[in-house]
């Protein structure tokens, strides 16, 4: 089974939270992962940079923002407590990520002015994932662009571009004339 966003992980790990009085982050992710029906594989599944496992920072992040939203409270580091509008709100499962989103956005009333005309970022995805995604895109952009000015260059010009990098990669060392366009 696919990994779930954070949003879908919000309201078992808020009804987790209800049965018990609190949990640590690290008390979330096998009964979520039991939940979800995820396998060991799924566990173990890590970002391509190697930044941690994916599911971990998902329950990590689902619940930062339940606590923004006032759903849950952290009495000591890394420790949850669900709080009396988390109860209110889990008897209506269905509008707990619509209230999320009313509460983040009411709570940065002075970013939400400078972001009009922005196009507003999809929440599926975590700030970490939302990263790794723009660094992907503008990866192959750049590698696009590279392409596209070597491809654009005559035989003559590609050589002597081939002898430059070269140079600077350390080749051709004391070499007099090691760059010399042949």
């Amino acid at each position: 089974m696919a990994i779930p966003k954070h949003e879908d992980i919000r309201v078992p790990a808020l009804r987790l939270l209800s049965e018990n009085e609190s949990l640590k982050l690290n008390e979330f992710e096998l009964p979520l992962a039991q939940f979800f029906c995820l396998s060991e594989q799924d566990l173990l599944q890590e970002y391509e940079s190697g930044n941690g496992k994916i599911f971990y920072d998902r329950v990590s992040w689902a619940l930062s923002y339940m606590n923004m939203a006032g759903l849950v409270k952290k009495p000591k580091r890394a420790v949850y407590q669900i709080s009396d509008a988390g109860v209110k709100q889990l008897k209506i499962p269905n509008s707990i990520n619509a209230f999320i989103a009313t509460q983040i956005e009411n709570r940065e009333p002075e970013k939400r002015s400078k972001r009009q005309g922005i196009e507003k970022v999809s929440t599926s995805l975590t700030p970490q994932e939302e990263l790794y995604d723009s660094f992907s895109k503008i990866r192959a952009s750049v590698y696009n662009e590279v392409i596209d000015v070597v491809l654009s260059k005559t035989p003559r010009e590609f050589e002597k571009l081939v002898v430059m990098l070269l140079q600077h990669m350390g080749y051709g060392g004391g070499v007099k004339s090691s760059g010399e366009v042949t």
